[in-house]
């Protein structure tokens, strides 16, 4: 018979608690003090609680592990059977590669790749259903159903402005990748539209969306289509897949508000205005991270621009403290890892970094920008790791640049197949400041930017980038490269 440590930790821990209480009594500790919100017997129920949930979810942990063993072994591991072996569970399918695990009043969902999830996930069946409504103003959301609901009432001419809603649980929208790599499930509509904006304050409150499909010939596709004076924020999109034309990103389509501490880890594909997070920026993005690969690819080359981690075309105030993991790929105009395009004037893109792989075909591709075409724009305080491939025009932070780089530095190295192929920008360099490429990182010299790898690993260096600023921006462990002091 298998011995649960853990749940023998817990009834030894709670049997002392028990002693100590009755020992206070006798000495005078009031009952209020022991049964409380704060007393001792509501932490000893929450730590019990807490022993159970740890040892299920390790348990869990365990079969994952097992299941991944065998599949390295002989390719026959199978999840729902590893779960099925823990003590006293039950075990749900829920879709093709999700489960839920139950034990008395505990309960986890998991997926194949061995995420796991707090509570059972309700996999979207396609309907909506009415909120909590918690006030005239606020709403809680707690499954995909009622997001839909949402969806439903922007797209029907409702922009929630000065209304707030809340995601209170991670939700699953359904969409899989079959074992051809094909996607199949209930395809997304976005909340709002550009006839339809949302306008009001979404906080995630950093809880998952998982399996968000849309696959598509149209634009404006993203969880939000389009947001205007709105706040978008503490959003997490993981595990989905979306494939239209143009202005395609995993949070926004079209941002004319403010999207705030969002992630996305799930693959885009798309003709123009593609991004990780938005596809046309018109707004402020701030705290924002990609880790999905963004992929545009046309039999036209010309057709097809403007690709972006963050941002496929940035014309807002500003991106700051945002960074790409994924791969961004291209074969138009316009490819980088934060944005593929800067157009408008007095932009800035601020504290930002790339580490994703960057390649485009034609022209302007660049670690942070692909094409800063504004005379205006300032791009600060950014930095790129990854190796950058392009045509022409290829720089480590903008393919081509026509306003301000300063205070920033790169190390990936920088591969072309035509002209200006460079260090920091590309072509059109305008102005640079007090910014450095990694001597050998690409064939091109130019003396007054190239600092050896050594250099770029020593404390200097940083004090170097953090010259004339009102505060260091930069700091640096000896024999590292510098970070954002973000």
């Amino acid at each position: 018979r298998k011995i649960n440590l853990k749940s023998i930790n817990g009834v030894t821990l709670i049997a002392l608690v028990i002693t100590i209480i009755v020992l206070l009594i006798l000495a005078g500790v009031s009952i209020a003090m022991l049964t409380g919100d704060n007393g001792i017997l509501t932490q000893v129920n929450k730590a019990k609680g807490q022993t159970v949930n740890e040892g299920l979810k390790e348990e869990i942990q365990l079969a994952i592990t097992s299941k991944k063993m065998l599949d390295k072994v002989n390719k026959s591991g199978n999840l729902e059977k590893e779960l099925k072996k823990i003590d006293n569970v039950v075990v749900e399918k829920l879709a093709n590669d999700t489960y839920s695990v139950k034990r008395d009043n505990t309960e986890y969902t998991i997926y194949e790749d061995g995420t796991i999830i707090e509570g059972k996930l309700k996999v979207w069946d396609g309907a909506e259903e009415e909120p909590v409504k918690l006030s005239d103003t606020e709403y809680n959301i707690e499954n995909a159903n009622q997001l839909k609901w949402l969806s439903n009432r922007v797209n029907e001419g409702n922009n929630f402005s000065g209304n707030t809603i809340y995601l209170k649980k991670d939700i699953d929208l359904g969409g899989r990748k079959n074992n051809d790599d094909n996607w199949n499930g209930i395809q997304w509509t976005p909340i709002g539209s550009p006839e339809n904006p949302f306008s009001g304050t979404f906080n995630g409150e950093n809880h998952t969306i998982y399996g968000i499909y849309i696959e598509n010939t149209e634009s404006y596709q993203a969880l939000f289509g389009k947001i205007a004076n709105a706040q978008v924020m503490n959003i997490k999109i993981e595990k989905g897949y979306i494939k239209a034309n143009q202005k395609i990103g995993s949070i926004v389509g079209i941002n004319a508000g403010e999207i705030i501490n969002c992630y996305n880890r799930c693959e885009i594909s798309g003709n123009q205005f593609i991004g990780g997070i938005t596809g046309f920026n018109d707004g402020n993005i701030r705290k924002c991270t990609n880790d999905g690969n963004i992929i545009s690819k046309s039999k036209t080359n010309t057709e097809y621009r403007y690709i972006g981690g963050i941002a496929g075309r940035h014309n807002g105030k500003i991106i700051e403290k945002s960074c790409n993991n994924g791969t961004i790929e291209g074969n138009g105009y316009g490819v980088g890892g934060i944005a593929g395009y800067i157009y408008a004037y007095a932009i800035k893109i601020e504290s930002c970094y790339n580490t994703g792989s960057i390649k485009g075909e034609l022209l302007h591709t660049g670690g942070i920008v692909g094409d800063n075409y504004s005379s205006k724009s300032i791009i600060n305080n950014c930095y790129n790791t990854a190796t950058i491939v392009g045509g022409s025009s290829v720089g480590g932070i903008a393919g081509r640049n026509s306003g301000t780089i300063s205070n920033s530095y790169n190390i990936g190295n920088i591969k072309g197949n035509g002209d200006n192929i460079k260090g920091i920008a590309g072509s059109e360099v305008a102005t640079i400041i007090n910014s450095y490429y990694k001597a050998g990182c690409v064939d091109t010299t130019i003396a007054e930017q190239e600092k050896s790898d050594e250099f770029m690993k020593t404390i200097e260096f940083s004090e170097l980038l953090n010259k004339e600023q009102a505060k260091n921006i930069w700091i640096q462990v000896k024999g590292n490269y510098p970070k954002l002091n973000i």
